[in-house]
């Protein structure tokens, strides 16, 4: 089972040294070399949701959510349709492919 996961990025500052060598990687590979992963990027700007919660959508009946306090999982059936919403929200205004490739270039500096 591969998770759908999303990360919401907490701050809006310049990105630190580990996280501008991760962007580089990924932004000279495109994203994923896997055909089952997409990457998607969210640019700065108002959002309908915020957080600072990391999530990993599974399935339609399991979601697991890192906290700054902790991991959670979540199975309840309303829990889960929120955060299915969430990512389907999310993803809406998420940019792919060179788009993406361009904004990660652009946060790299």
């Amino acid at each position: 089972m591969s998770p759908r996961s999303m990360s919401v990025p907490a701050s809006r500052g310049s990105p630190t040294p580990s996280a501008s060598a991760s962007l580089t990687r990924v932004g000279r590979r495109g994203g994923s070399s896997r055909p089952n992963v997409s990457l998607g990027v969210i640019p700065l700007g108002p959002r309908t949701r915020a957080g600072v919660e990391n999530f990993y959508v599974y399935d339609q009946n399991l979601v697991r959510i890192q906290l700054l306090s902790g991991r959670f999982t979540v199975n309840a059936p309303g829990d889960v349709a929120e955060y299915l919403a969430a990512f389907a929200e999310l993803s809406e205004l998420a940019v792919v492919g060179d788009e993406a490739r361009a904004l990660i270039r652009d946060a790299i500096g």
